[in-house]
């Protein structure tokens, strides 16, 4: 199912998220004229169904301007919050289960929509675990930013 070409997602660094809002304020005309903007919210994108329900709706304006804002999948934002804080607290074990957890359902998702995880998600997943397997060396806002 080619649910990624469908789905023409643009991804803010950090910096650019942050900066994001006042852009917006300040040039709604200018960016967005004659436009389509779509914004998903976590429910929305929560389940394989959900995803592939988001992309038939893209479908319908295929060939136009669209701005495509995606959440973290239902839930996501709230287990990673809980992952961050365990790494926190130095409870590294708790850390690291929390994050299969997540890793496991997306890529059982990722599964239903592409027949198996995508790889590129293989290389985020390592990063993360390197990461929780260390000693937090930075302020808590730092890791939960990243």
């Amino acid at each position: 199912m080619p649910v990624t070409r469908a789905l023409n997602l643009i991804h803010f660094s950090n910096q650019e998220r942050r900066f994001l809002p006042h852009l917006l304020t300040a040039f709604p005309r200018l960016i967005f004229a004659g436009m389509n903007v779509f914004k998903f919210g976590g429910a929305s994108v929560s389940t394989a169904e959900r995803i592939s329900n988001v992309a038939e709706i893209l479908k319908r304006y295929k060939g136009e301007k669209l701005l495509v804002i995606v959440s973290a999948m239902g839930k996501t934002t709230n287990a990673l919050e809980k992952v961050a804080e365990a790494f926190f607290e130095n409870k590294r074990s708790e850390a690291l289960e929390l994050f299969a957890a997540v890793k496991d359902s997306h890529n059982d998702v990722s599964t239903q929509l592409m027949g198996a995880p995508l790889p590129q998600l293989a290389e985020f997943y390592t990063e993360i675990e390197w990461l929780l397997h260390d000693k937090p060396v930075q302020s808590f806002d730092y890791y939960y930013d990243q």
